[in-house]
């Protein structure tokens, strides 16, 4: 899976997440899918 480098550097920089880093990552994905473990590890999150 080829994966676009400004994607990977957000998530590197520990850029919150938003739905479309998160679909970038995985087309099938949400934030929403997400919160429970990127709260539980402290990630940010975009508020939408």
């Amino acid at each position: 899976m080829e994966v676009d480098r400004a994607v990977v550097e957000h998530v590197v920089a520990h850029r919150p997440l938003s739905d479309a880093v998160v679909r970038a990552l995985n087309p099938h994905a949400t934030v929403a899918d997400l919160r429970r473990d990127v709260v539980a590890i402290g990630y940010p999150v975009t508020v939408v």
